[in-house]
């Protein structure tokens, strides 16, 4: 009997038939989901991924089968057949034409979307494999197994261009960094390894979980990584130096997958049930009624899928409030005076109640936000001439330069951290890396303000309408290093991004 195989907080559930005891569950009536997409017969949805588009869902389990499903309208489209054990991963290319799949026949198989047929069988692998995984050109496909090994694969040719061995248990998890040069793995022997992806060698190992590490995930701008364990910990691990940046903890069990959300803000967390956390400020903003094993959220991140049983159902993102659907909402003018207030606050819970609100009510927020941004926040300045030379400081034989540095880098906060990061990438000495960890400490912890700011541009970046666009023009014409100025940029970038695809 095959018992690596991972689901929620044991191994060899799918295998046995178990279903992890679910978590305590919200008050019925509390938050609804938008559909739920039904057709599974006796699989247990354990892998779910979107397409480029947004427009098709990809869904696998207990069985062969994997199932695409039109997201529109709920219906399946297409049935992927042909794998001779169960599928435990799939991942769509970035071009949406072709799925990889990885199964308990030790292969990696590649679908052509279009027609639904298997045009490649990718073998290599001696155990059943876990984890697949694209690059962001798709020219590299990624898959882990049973057998402890990380294999890399030419999507072309179908041959096995690299081995990456290191792991003393199964790999249950991998993803590359935004910018494809490293992949990330996930092991049952409690460590993350970061690996080269051109040479195929290790880069780095993080510890610090207690247990089997079943998801990992890169956020979209590659600086961070999380990794989620059956030790019911969630780990922040800044890939610049390796460091563990924060901790916390899942009350409802160990974390079975995790995404990301497309702007960042938002880690989506399966751990017995669904829950959101903000990643500003560590804190847990919602938790699902619904107890789940995967989770994936739409490329534009207004919609996050969750499967269990035979089901799939989809979330708006940010929810709704109460059982209707999302909708257009009018605000008094009391109402959106707290919502901006609640906008600052470190209360992520009643912050993200406000983002949403705001968010389904478009013709008043935006408005709100232009205003109330330009009065509180105005294109910041500064001069940012003499960062790099202080930075450069920072390794200067005298002391009283390094503290010079250090005090002026300090009091530049957030316009330093681009430099700060840069020079991190470049892999200075152990001195300077320790003087940079500790200003970007104190940069990340965001004022009441800034925290306000961010969220405001994930309000305009979720309404991503004409006028909210324009807004996060102005916003981003901010001085050049400014958080706001950053976090405008990114979005607008995404935006456009999105309206690309969906053509």
């Amino acid at each position: 009997m095959k018992t690596h195989f991972l689901w929620g907080r044991v191994v060899a559930l799918a295998v046995l038939g178990v279903t992890p005891l679910a978590a305590p569950r919200l008050p019925a009536g509390e938050l609804k989901p938008r559909a739920t997409l039904k057709g599974h017969t006796i699989e247990a949805v354990g892998c779910l991924t979107f397409g480029p588009d947004g427009k098709t869902l990809a869904s696998a389990g207990r069985g062969p089968t994997i199932r695409l499903w039109d997201v529109a309208t709920g219906k399946t489209t297409t049935m992927l057949a042909g794998n001779t054990d169960w599928v435990q991963s799939v991942a769509f290319s970035p071009d949406g034409k072709t799925l990889a799949s990885g199964g308990g026949d030790n292969t990696v198989r590649l679908w052509d979307v279009a027609s639904g047929k298997n045009t490649a069988t990718l073998k290599g692998h001696t155990s059943f494999v876990s984890p697949v995984a694209f690059s962001p050109d798709g020219k590299t496909l990624a898959s882990g197994s049973v057998d402890k090994t990380v294999k890399l694969w030419d999507v072309k040719t179908g041959k096995n261009t690299t081995t990456c061995t290191g792991h003393s248990h199964v790999v249950y998890a991998v993803a590359f960094s935004p910018d494809g040069k490293t992949l990330a793995s996930g092991s049952g022997d409690q460590t993350v390894r970061l690996w080269d992806v051109a040479t195929g060698k290790e880069r780095a190992t993080l510890q610090g979980h207690a247990h089997f590490i079943a998801a990992v995930a890169f956020s979209p701008d590659g600086k961070m990584l999380a990794s989620g364990s059956l030790d019911t910990t969630i780990r922040l691990w800044d890939v610049a130096t390796g460091k563990n940046t924060a901790t916390f903890t899942a009350d409802t069990g160990g974390v079975s997958s995790m995404a990301f959300s497309p702007d960042g803000k938002t880690l989506a967390l399966c751990c017995g049930t669904v829950t959101l956390w903000e990643v500003a400020t560590r804190k847990q903003r919602i938790t699902l009624n619904v107890a789940s094993k995967s989770v994936a959220f739409s490329p534009d991140g207004k919609t996050l899928a969750s499967g269990l049983h035979r089901t799939i159902k989809l979330w708006d993102v940010p929810p709704a409030e109460g059982t209707e659907p999302a909708r257009s909402t009018a605000l008094p003018g009391k109402d959106l005076d707290g919502l901006w207030d609640a906008l600052s606050r470190d209360d992520a819970v009643r912050a993200y109640k406000a983002i949403g609100t705001l968010v389904r009510a478009p013709e008043q927020a935006v408005p709100l936000l232009k205003k109330r941004l330009k009065e509180r926040l105005p294109p910041p300045k500064a001069d940012t001439r003499q960062i790099p030379g202080w930075v450069t400081d920072l390794d200067s034989p005298r002391f009283a330069v390094r503290q010079k540095a250090s005090e002026e880098l300090d009091r530049m906060g957030e316009f330093a951290e681009p430099a700060l990061r840069k020079t991190l990438a470049e892999k200075p000495s152990l001195k300077i890396r320790r003087r940079i960890e500790q200003l970007l400490t104190k940069v990340e912890q965001l004022s009441p303000e800034s925290l306000r700011a961010v969220r405001a541009v994930e309000v305009l970046e979720h309404i991503g309408s004409p006028e909210a666009k324009r807004v996060l023009q102005t916003l981003a014409t901010g001085a050049e290093g400014a958080r706001v100025t950053r976090e405008a940029k990114a979005a607008l970038d995404r935006l456009k991004k999105q309206a690309a695809a969906g053509k």
